[in-house]
């Protein structure tokens, strides 16, 4: 169960952040419920419209309420993201024998009652926390938690042009200060030509009035309300002027050279220490800068190359979009039961995953044929003609099976192949996968899927795959991959009356998430 708030005040951040892992909670076969008090219908609806039931509030979000609420739902865990659960409300949570997580941003409470602290901010390993002896803190931007839009972009290969041209806007989703307008202004002293590209958030009661301005600058200025998928636009914009919120992480994980701003108390942490780390720049509290300032500050950063080029450095460096995982992994009831969750379908990307105790009868016929088919068996350490009896009982069994578990894969919904998890060890967290495709071109997206659904989200450490050799083509994908062949421990099998040698190779999580897998997921998207 998540509770957070959000007004017209502010908040908004805390919401979307908090969707980013309920995001993750799904995927991971877990479910997430939100308690809420929103004030915007467009908040409430993006989270109903990912799929997300909602208790929406009419008050800020009190005790009773929750524990109301927490009583019915009867969850594993409560997570808190908002300035208004102080150590009393948190300590009534955990009367109730709940485990707690709680998102905080700067230390400001006397006590935290929590099992799990989260402070996703840059420094935030320096914060002291007075928490009970049991509390585990989560701090720093390797646990930033993104929203599933912007992993997309793993990898994204940013042009750092000599002048930027493309300015990107965006004050947080209430801004009820207007500082929006006040930007705008700013940019409008600005004589070099701009394409700008402002995004109002949601919750923006200025809405109005900012695009009146719009209309009357010297730029091309282009107004966006209530964007869903911010990536694309940071995708695009070779600079951007933003509030010190959570956006600060979007735009650090899609290494936009920034110049920020703050506009709110619990900024000031994190917007200084990214000023003086030299990620981004600072205008430091927009409210005591004139527009002159605050445009000659931004005119700094459009002109100065070498200065655009080290904060996309610095900035990309520092979040690598595997917040939501670690943090996940933290939550050790969840799932509690890993092969049980293992038993489910998948989808991430492009991607689907649909277990083969879930396939449909046209879909078993599928498989059956693929599997019978010359190119596939010719390959296959077992390469005799399966019965459609032995196919469905096969299936069957596998509703009973702890360790060995199947998926049919589709890619961009296009049925492509098979992917499968086999000796599954959940105690030493290994196992051996198997993978064939049946459409060209979507070996890699699939195996990508496969390699990301075993150590991101079920959190494994070790996983093997065995091919025949000659097998070429499988060769390169798995080495292309990170795995390493086992030149130890040799098998041979009989073949069409040949021996062959089985060829056996291992990766580990250790090395998918050291490298980020950045050159097998630029690979995955050049496809996809």
């Amino acid at each position: 169960m998540i509770l957070s708030d959000a007004t017209y005040q502010g908040g908004s951040g805390h919401l979307m952040r908090a969707l980013a892992l309920a995001q993750g909670l799904k995927e991971a076969g877990g479910e997430a419920v939100f308690l809420s008090y929103c004030e915007s219908e467009a908040l409430l609806g993006r989270i109903k419209k990912e799929g997300f039931r909602i208790y929406a509030s009419e008050r800020p979000t009190g005790i009773e309420t929750a524990k109301d609420i927490l009583r019915k739902e009867s969850p594993g865990w409560a997570v808190l993201d908002g300035y208004s659960f102080a150590s009393d409300f948190q300590k009534e949570i955990k009367d109730m024998g709940l485990r707690l997580l709680v998102v905080d941003d700067f230390a400001h409470l006397e006590h935290y009652h929590a099992d799990i602290i989260l402070n996703q901010n840059y420094g935030a390993e320096t914060f002291k926390y007075d928490a009970e002896p049991y509390t585990r803190i989560l701090a720093g931007t390797k646990y930033v938690l993104l929203r599933k839009e912007f992993l997309k972009y793993r990898g994204h290969k940013r042009a750092i042009p000599d002048i930027a041209k493309k300015l990107l806007i965006t004050l947080g989703g209430a801004d009820p200060g207007n500082h929006t307008l006040k930007v705008m202004r700013a940019v409008n002293l600005i004589e070099r030509p701009l394409r700008v590209k402002v995004v109002v958030g949601a919750s923006n009661p200025n809405f109005d009035s900012i695009k009146t301005k719009a209309g009357r600058g010297r730029h091309k200025i282009e107004i966006l309300k209530g964007v869903e998928d911010m990536a694309p636009l940071m995708a695009w914009a070779d600079v951007a002027v933003s509030a010190g919120g959570t956006t600060v992480w979007e735009l650090a994980f899609m290494g936009v050279p920034s110049l920020l701003c703050i506009i709110a108390d619990n900024q000031e942490n994190s917007v200084n220490a990214l000023s003086e780390g030299g990620v981004f720049a600072s205008l430091g509290w927009l409210k005591d800068r004139t527009e002159k300032e605050t445009a000659s500050a931004l005119e700094a950063v459009i002109k100065g190359k070498p200065l655009r080029q080290k904060m996309h450095e610095k900035a990309n460096a520092l979040v690598d979009g595997k917040g939501v995982y670690r943090v996940i992994s933290e939550m050790k009831g969840l799932p509690e039961k890993t092969a049980f969750s293992l038993k489910r379908d998948f989808e991430f990307e492009n991607l689907k995953f649909i277990n083969f105790i879930n396939l449909s009868p046209e879909e078993k016929r599928t498989v059956l044929n693929w599997r019978n088919s010359d190119d596939i068996r010719r390959w296959m350490f077992t390469d005799r003609i399966i019965s459609e009896e032995e196919h469905l009982g096969f299936i069957e069994g596998l509703k009973r099976d702890e360790n060995n578990f199947y998926w049919m894969a589709l890619v961009d919904d296009a049925p492509s192949g098979v992917v499968d998890v086999q000796k599954a060890d959940f105690e030493n967290r290994s196992g051996r996968l198997g993978i064939y495709s049946v459409r060209k071109g979507s070996g890699k997206s699939m195996l990508w899927g496969l390699m990301h659904l075993w150590f991101d989200i079920m959190d494994m450490r070790t996983l093997k795959c065995e091919l025949m050799e000659g097998n070429e083509r499988a060769y390169k994908l798995y080495t292309d991959f990170g795995f390493a062949e086992d030149k130890i421990h040799k098998r041979y099998i009989e073949k069409n009356g040949v021996r062959v040698r089985i060829i056996s190779m291992t990766t580990d999580r250790g090395d998918w998430l050291k490298k980020g897998n950045r050159g097998a997921f630029e690979t995955v998207r050049r496809i996809i």
